[in-house]
């Protein structure tokens, strides 16, 4: 399941994680280490959220849904305090989902994709993979409008605004324009929808309550223009992380081709996971050690494979 899971290296969020820290994202989709057991608390909870809420599109069944949801927190058991505490608030906040949303779906919406994933192609040769939760078409009016599921334990309408000013919507509503253009007499944009959920402990440290919420946003739209606008800024970054790809590949010191940036060391209360050999150099091939392995996906070559088309 982990496997399945797992979004393409040449995906958004990772090109995101460049600009955020390059080593970081170097010691990643580079070198390929990870570190067994550090999926954050927060990104284990949305993959199962993000699977049950894929079944329940499959099959209208919101028993089904938790029970996978429930199925993929298990393989994540090591990122919870407590596998219990877990199932329990994934029950919560999908009976939420059903009451405030999903027991009206089926009559509501008519499911034209669930989970698929599809490639935009940038002006300078990158193929960048998106996965897109969910595409449904509203019966009464004919108009389709792209679903994204957000899970979070911060703030519900903090989520809703937050990702208005995000590039994810901005990519997905051009890869409609590029690869979908029968749908544009109908397509009416991107619309959030938050499932939140907190555990609440008391001072002895016991379980208090756990609350559940759910909101959508109203649809967010983007004219082809500003689309293409948004398309060739992001050209840019990918062309700059060619070019230090390549100038590592051609001998170049890792720490010179992928500046550290201090600033990400620490976010969320979260240590970067790399800290430990932050300093250190590499070379191309330099196998992980200890408490490093690596990673499927640089076995697989996918990330090489993606740099190699881009035009630098």
């Amino acid at each position: 399941m982990k496997e399945e899971m797992r979004e393409s290296p040449a995906g958004m969020s990772q090109f995101g994680l460049y600009q955020s820290c390059p080593r970081k994202w170097a010691f990643k989709y580079i070198l390929g280490y990870v570190r067994e057991g550090d999926t954050p608390e927060p990104l284990a909870n949305g993959s199962a959220i993000h699977e049950g809420k894929r079944v329940f599109y499959e099959t209208f069944d919101i028993d089904e849904a938790i029970a996978r949801a429930v199925k993929v927190s298990k393989e994540y058991a090591d990122s919870f305090p407590s596998i219990e505490i877990q199932k329990e608030k994934l029950k919560k906040i999908f009976m939420e989902w059903y009451k405030t949303y999903g027991k009206d779906e089926r009559e509501k919406y008519q499911v034209i994709s669930n989970e698929t994933q599809n490639t935009v192609l940038l002006p300078n040769g990158t193929e960048l993979t998106i996965r897109i939760d969910q595409v449904l078409r509203e019966r009464e009016t004919g108009h389709i409008f792209i679903f994204d599921t957000k899970s979070t334990g911060w703030s519900l309408e903090g989520t809703i605004n937050e990702n208005e000013f995000k590039a994810q919507s901005l990519l997905y509503i051009a890869s409609v324009y590029r690869s979908n253009p029968e749908w544009l007499g109908s397509f009416r944009g991107w619309i959030t929808d938050v499932m939140y959920s907190r555990v609440n402990y008391k001072k002895s440290g016991a379980l208090s309550s756990i609350s559940a919420k759910c909101q959508r946003s109203p649809a967010i739209m983007y004219t082809e223009e500003q689309c293409n606008s948004f398309l060739e800024s992001l050209t840019s970054v990918t062309s700059e992380v060619a070019w230090a790809n390549k100038n590592f590949k051609e001998g170049q010191p890792f720490n010179a081709c992928f500046p550290m940036n201090r600033g990400s060391c620490r976010l969320f209360n979260r240590t970067c996971p790399y800290w430990q050999i932050c300093f250190d150099d590499f070379k191309a091939n330099d196998p992980p050690t200890e408490p490093y392995s690596l990673d499927p996906w640089k076995k697989e070559g996918i990330i090489q494979d993606v740099l190699s088309k881009i035009k630098v």
